[in-house]
């Protein structure tokens, strides 16, 4: 792969106190080179010219944060104090890790003083795949998201990290290491876009952000916005905040909500009386309003939806309306930002959604996407203490009115004989009357005037409840929307569940075919397959053989239990026959049903795996059972 025609190359290190690895992957020519330092061979020559002698792209995992301060830190002593025996490079690598391990994050000044310095040094230039895809709340190690894209080889290196390794034992030190490498390419390939994305943005704006999530980004634009319009300097910005430690109610909600039924009534005004402390007092009210329960609070609007199919009767239409950029369009139209920046950031930050709609109407799609990033990075920083957009009363106007707007709505089509069937923090969905629907089109465009919100309703002919996030909605044109456990594909980095499972589920509920049909007709083992990872503090066995922490397996007819066990406090436990007895370890059953590791993909045919189909038809059945009841016969 080429980014402004630099080859991409994949690399990874692993650090033990006798061995250092570096191993790359050309991604245009798929050759790979591993350099080693330890008793055995010396490499660090010619480690050093590959890396700083090419004008290359160097793409890691979380090589931020680790794999490039201790290659800067090699590089440097290599260079600037002639160190190039293996003893002093891999000792002072390993004692460099085990730092960054153990003090990242922490209060050491001598040792972040130290980080600090080798993790900005600009040897080389390179991408970090993990801090370009997640913030630092929702980072996943490498191994995770092997299970997550399905990689053909999920694979851990089971050694004592904090010792020396047996001369024995590097090859295969190596192995793991290349697998790395090779998924990490292949997790670039699924990030072309992304990063063509940003290297647009750099182009544009100037800012450096290959490495950057997409909030980062927005935050790093705006900023800049900012500045250049006040003549603010960055490190001016970066000090401003509008902290609250009590923000009464009654001065976040606008005086024009109102309501007429007592429900809504009720909770408007207990709400005024409330003063929340910095934003984070837990509030929540649940009522039943014509016949659906709604929960309203600082956690979101949501109404509270039992398993159900929801399909309109012949004299109606089913209607999901939802806000337009509801949180954004709130900022601007309502005046919601933080209250240290006032006018000026409300007019940059309308005129960027301007910008976004007319990037939008051009085609210019890597702008429009970009503004986005820009548009949706807000919300989320005005609540964040440690940014300079940080204003928890306008988080709270924001949230709270945009509720308040929504029950208004409902009570507004309420009161002309429409149902309520679902509610969101952002939208409703609705059963109008045919005869009524000139009435509700008349009451939305009311609300969208009184309220300077933009509503967009799309037509269901059915909508498959589980829960209120889990859903499956069939549009008037054939075309789906998935919600929660009907996703039909696994989503990276986050869990790994059966996707036969929503996908012989959709099936099922829109195309009407049987669910034990679609399982025993899928050929692809993949659409089984279960992750799993545990804590360091356990060990995981299989067959009572220790095996890796984190797993991929599928249920089978001819599989076994996986369990994991601790060390725990030593205590006495009662046993049924040989009394007290002294128990030194927790054991737990990590699966209910007996399972097949797959970890590492072969070519079997499906029926060679031996699935246990009848789990997975069980664990749908359940799922429809609850939204479709079985009717009880006599016979």
């Amino acid at each position: 792969m080429r980014l402004s025609d630099k080859i991409c190359i994949t690399f990874d290190i692993e650090v033990l106190s006798n061995c250092f690895i570096c191993s790359v992957y050309n991604t245009e020519t798929d050759e790979i080179t591993t350099f080693e330092i330890s008793e055995r061979t010396n490499n660090i020559t010619n480690l050093h010219k590959f890396f700083t002698e090419q004008d290359t792209y160097f793409v890691g995992y979380n090589c931020i944060h680790y794999d490039t301060p201790i290659l800067n830190q090699i590089f440097y002593h290599y260079k600037y104090d002639d160190v190039d025996d293996y003893i002093t490079l891999t000792k002072l690598a390993f004692e460099f890790s085990s730092d960054i391990i153990s003090k990242e994050n922490s209060m050491d000044e001598t040792f972040n003083k130290i980080f600090k310095r080798f993790k900005y040094m600009k040897i080389f230039e390179q991408i970090d795949l993990l801090t370009m895809l997640y913030s630092q709340a929702l980072r996943v190690s490498l191994k995770w998201m092997q299970v997550t894209m399905h990689y053909e080889n999920v694979l851990e290196m089971s050694i004592n990290w904090f010792k020396p390794i047996e001369l024995h034992q590097i090859d295969t030190l190596i192995e793991y290491n290349i697998n790395d490498i090779k998924s990490t390419a292949a997790l670039l390939d699924r990030c072309k876009n992304d990063l063509l994305l940003r290297i647009d943005i750099e182009e544009r704006y100037g800012i450096n952000c290959l490495s950057k999530d997409s909030v980062r980004i927005g935050v790093d634009i705006l900023a800049n916005e900012i500045c250049d319009t006040t003549d603010l300097l960055r490190s001016e910005l970066e000090k401003l905040r509008s902290p609250a430690s009590h923000i009464p109610l009654k001065d976040v909600i606008l005086p024009w909500i109102t309501f007429e039924c007592k429900e809504f009534k009720g909770i408007l005004e207990n709400m005024k009386t409330q003063i929340i402390s910095d934003g984070r007092k837990v509030l929540e009210y649940k009522t039943i309003y014509n016949g659906l329960e709604y929960s309203v609070g600082v956690g979101g609007l949501h109404s509270i939806n039992r398993p159900s199919i929801i399909k309109p009767k012949e004299d109606e239409i089913l209607i999901d309306l939802d806000a337009a950029s509801l949180y954004p369009s709130l900022i601007i139209e309502h005046g919601f930002g933080p209250r240290h920046l006032g006018k000026t950031f409300i007019d940059i930050y309308s005129g960027i959604k301007d910008e976004r709609i007319e990037a939008k109407h051009k085609g210019d799609k890597l702008k429009d996407q970009t503004l986005k990033l820009l548009l949706n990075s807000v919300t989320g920083n005005l609540g964040n203490e440690y940014s300079w957009m940080y204003d928890p009363f306008a988080v709270l106007q924001i949230r709270i009115n945009g509720q308040l707007m929504f029950l208004m709505l409902s009570e507004r089509l309420t009161n002309i004989g429409c149902t309520i069937v679902s509610a969101n923090t952002d939208g409703l969905t609705v059963r109008v009357p045919k005869a009524k629907i000139d009435d509700y089109y008349r009451i939305c465009a009311e609300w969208e005037k009184l309220t300077s919100l933009v509503l967009e309703h799309v037509e269901y002919t059915a909508v498959y409840v589980k829960a209120v996030n889990d859903y499956i909605a069939v549009k008037k044109d054939g075309k789906t929307k998935e919600k929660g456990l009907f996703i039909t594909q696994t989503l990276l980095g986050k869990g790994l569940s059966p996707e036969i499972i929503p996908i012989a589920l959709k099936n099922y509920f829109v195309n009407h075919v049987p669910v034990k049909e679609t399982i025993k007709n899928a050929k692809d083992i993949k659409q089984f397959l279960i992750g799993e990872k545990t804590g360091k503090q356990w060990t995981v066995e299989y067959l009572s053989v220790p095996v890796q922490q984190v797993n991929r397996y599928y249920v089978s007819v001819s599989g076994a239990y996986l369990d994991k066990k601790k060390q725990v406090k030593p205590h006495l436990e009662k046993h049924p026959a040989y009394g007290d007895i002294m128990v030194k370890e927790s054991v737990s059953r990590m699966n209910s049903k007996p399972v097949q590791i797959l970890n590492k993909f072969d070519n079997r045919s499906i029926e060679d795996y031996k699935i246990d189909y009848q789990y997975y038809i069980s664990e749908c059945n359940k799922i429809i059972w609850d939204i479709e009841p079985r009717q009880l016969t006599l016979f």
